[in-house]
Protein backbone atom coordinates (compact mmCIF):
# COMPACT_ATOMS: atom_id res chain seq x y z
CA UNK A 1 0.00 0.00 0.00
CA UNK A 2 2.78 2.54 0.80
CA UNK A 3 3.21 2.71 -3.13
CA UNK A 4 -0.03 3.59 -3.96
CA UNK A 5 0.00 6.12 -1.44
CA UNK A 6 3.10 7.47 -2.76
CA UNK A 7 1.28 8.20 -5.84
CA UNK A 8 -1.42 9.39 -3.54
CA UNK A 9 0.64 12.29 -2.12
CA UNK A 10 2.17 13.55 -5.77
CA UNK A 11 -1.32 14.03 -6.51
CA UNK A 12 -1.78 16.20 -3.74
CA UNK A 13 -4.42 13.73 -1.75
CA UNK A 14 -4.06 12.67 1.73
CA UNK A 15 -3.07 9.71 3.06
CA UNK A 16 -6.16 9.74 4.89
CA UNK A 17 -8.39 10.52 1.69
CA UNK A 18 -6.32 7.90 0.18
CA UNK A 19 -6.18 4.71 2.31
CA UNK A 20 -9.74 3.83 2.43
CA UNK A 21 -10.42 4.04 -1.35
CA UNK A 22 -7.59 1.99 -1.88
CA UNK A 23 -9.40 -0.28 1.13
CA UNK A 24 -12.63 -0.47 -0.78
CA UNK A 25 -10.67 -1.19 -3.81
CA UNK A 26 -9.12 -3.77 -2.39
CA UNK A 27 -12.23 -5.40 -1.12
CA UNK A 28 -14.10 -5.65 -4.48
CA UNK A 29 -10.77 -6.76 -6.21
CA UNK A 30 -10.80 -9.56 -3.68
CA UNK A 31 -14.69 -10.22 -4.33
CA UNK A 32 -14.03 -10.49 -8.30
CA UNK A 33 -14.97 -14.29 -8.68
CA UNK A 34 -18.41 -13.37 -7.01
CA UNK A 35 -18.62 -10.59 -9.85
CA UNK A 36 -17.87 -12.77 -12.08
CA UNK A 37 -20.00 -15.64 -11.71
CA UNK A 38 -22.56 -13.00 -11.33
CA UNK A 39 -21.89 -11.28 -14.54
CA UNK A 40 -21.81 -15.15 -16.09
CA UNK A 41 -18.32 -15.05 -17.07
CA UNK A 42 -16.70 -18.57 -18.26
CA UNK A 43 -14.61 -20.46 -15.58
CA UNK A 44 -11.62 -20.32 -17.34
CA UNK A 45 -11.68 -16.52 -17.97
CA UNK A 46 -13.00 -16.03 -14.52
CA UNK A 47 -10.01 -18.22 -13.07
CA UNK A 48 -7.54 -16.06 -15.54
CA UNK A 49 -8.21 -12.52 -14.33
CA UNK A 50 -8.88 -14.08 -10.55
CA UNK A 51 -4.71 -14.88 -11.08
CA UNK A 52 -4.41 -11.21 -12.13
CA UNK A 53 -6.38 -9.46 -9.90
CA UNK A 54 -5.26 -11.67 -6.94
CA UNK A 55 -1.90 -13.37 -6.82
Amino acid sequence: MAEILKVAASASVAQKTAAPIIDEVRSVIGRWRQFADEAGLMASRRDELDQILNP
